[in-house]
């Protein structure tokens, strides 16, 4: 592309010292509207975009993640600290949450991923596997409370809860689950089935994965 000469004409400049300048800089606004838009020739579709390409954001002028205001919405692309892959991202109105719409390749827009976490038998988060997660108070023995960091839009998400457990003889049933579920909050518990009788249980390790939560 050609470079862009920002303030010119100068006032006191004679149009035949500034007309390459601003040749050059009608090519570039030409060449601007021509990346991602259709081309001003097309009557019917100008002012359409053709395509939309956006860098990772990072940078002074676009901060990451991007700042809203009431009423607004940005739809932005950054860094997946997973796999360290560009993602689509978007940040609701008011700077109020960051909803990552694509995961290695795959479109979350039918059920978003909210949040997310992994957590140890303390319900400490491990590494940096968590997303939306502030962290996980342990309330008692296989009790938690997972706390996010940003609030739900309702109480109608869906959750996904997978642990690792130490085998314990005569246990033939282990299960964990949800057993209230708040915008910022949802309270979790693993039970073991043990001679005929239910047991609460700390496992090992245990995620936690929030879908949905928009209506």
């Amino acid at each position: 592309m050609t470079i862009y000469t920002p303030n010119i004409p100068q006032p006191g400049d004679i149009p035949s010292q500034s007309q390459d300048l601003i040749l050059q800089n009608f090519q570039s606004l030409q060449d601007a509207q021509d990346r991602n838009h259709i081309q001003l020739s097309d009557v019917v579709n100008r002012g359409k975009h053709g395509v939309l390409v956006m860098p990772e954001v990072g940078s002074v002028q676009f901060p990451d993640p991007p700042t809203t205001a009431i009423n607004e919405g940005g739809l932005y692309m950054g860094n997946n600290a997973f796999d360290n892959q560009t993602a689509l991202f978007f940040r609701r109105e008011n700077k109020t949450g960051v909803f990552q719409q694509t995961v290695k390749d795959v479109v979350l827009t039918a059920l978003p991923l909210m949040a997310g976490g992994l957590f140890n038998a303390a319900g400490i988060i491990q590494g940096q596997a968590v997303y939306n997660m502030s962290n996980c108070t342990k309330t008692g023995t296989g009790k938690y409370t997972v706390n996010f960091g940003a609030n739900m839009t309702s109480t109608n998400y869906l959750y996904v809860i997978s642990w690792e457990a130490p085998t314990v003889s005569g246990a033939d049933i282990d299960s964990g689950q949800a057993v209230s579920r708040a915008l910022g909050t949802m309270n979790v518990e693993f039970r073991r089935r043990n001679g005929g009788t239910n047991q609460y249980f700390d496992p090992t390790s245990f995620t936690v994965i929030i879908f949905g939560g928009w209506v």
